[in-house]
């Protein structure tokens, strides 16, 4: 990783650093940075968005603050790994699914997966 922060340092990827920091935070989040300082910002090394610019896109997983706040109860109160087992594991979440919650979720993601792309 030092070889690389050398080479960065000598690129545009180093001198634009703010510009392509609020650009990368902007495809993640979908909003500005605005209010994020820039010390605290996950962003603020070059290596880091060029990680983040690498990855693979997930689109982001629209769900209501009920959905969401349901998820992480469910989540939050479990003592095993089910954040392994996918969606379409749970016959709670199917029934909700069925009565109409949970519309933009694939049963076949993890829960984790799930809840890390419905964050923002």
């Amino acid at each position: 990783m030092k070889n690389l922060e050398k080479i960065l340092d000598c690129t545009n990827v180093n001198h634009d650093k703010t510009h392509i920091c609020k650009y990368a935070y902007g495809l993640k989040h979908e909003r500005d940075c605005i209010g994020i300082s820039c010390i605290k910002c996950e962003f603020k090394s070059a290596i880091n968005i060029l990680e983040y610019l690498n990855k693979e896109y997930k689109k982001p997983i629209k769900m209501s603050s009920f959905e969401y706040d349901v998820l992480d109860s469910f989540l939050n109160t479990r003592t095993d790994h089910v954040s392994d087992y996918t969606f379409g594991d749970f016959d709670f979440f199917k029934i909700l699914k069925n009565k109409g919650y949970y519309k933009n979720v694939d049963p076949n993601l993890t829960l984790r997966e799930i809840y890390e792309r419905a964050g923002d």
